[in-house]
């Protein structure tokens, strides 16, 4: 087995600026993209606290999200893969699977004017891309561009 961990670090992870990708800095994905290519029971393991695009998931055995796990990181990952501890911790966000899929990542314009609307389960699943889990939020957004006439 080959253990791949990936993911941000502190100049990547920020609440104070937004992003411009959701990939993965530097070269990782080539990296797991190496490995899996010659070890077909590749775990990787990604650190990070927000959803990031992982164009090699199929080709991995598994995928453990951490989630900004803290100090304790090392020994908590050697309890889940020796298999000590169940990793059934729940993510606080749905994580798609491709940037495609992932709802838009930039801020509507000062000017515009955002308006959401609930929906139920049955319209959110019937009108998501079957990519999604139908575990996504049961709501929809959207942005209209305001008039310079309408103030």
């Amino acid at each position: 087995m080959a253990i791949v961990v990936v993911g941000n670090d502190e100049l990547w992870e920020s609440e104070g600026r937004d992003r411009k990708t959701i990939t993965l800095p530097g070269r990782q994905d080539e990296l797991v993209e190496r490995v899996a290519a010659v070890n077909g029971k590749t775990v990787v393991v990604v650190n990070a606290g927000c959803p990031m695009d992982l164009p090699w998931a199929e080709k991995v055995a598994a995928v453990i999200y951490a989630w900004l796990p803290g100090q304790e990181f090392g020994h908590a990952l050697a309890d889940v893969l020796l298999g000590t501890a169940e990793p059934g911790g729940r993510l606080p966000v749905t994580l798609a699977r491709r940037p495609p899929t992932t709802p838009p990542t930039t801020l509507p314009r000062p000017d515009d004017e955002l308006t959401y609307r609930e929906a139920s389960t049955s319209d959110t699943a019937a009108s998501m891309p079957p990519e999604w889990s139908r575990a996504s939020p049961s709501g929809t957004a959207s942005v209209t561009p305001r008039s310079s006439t309408s103030h």
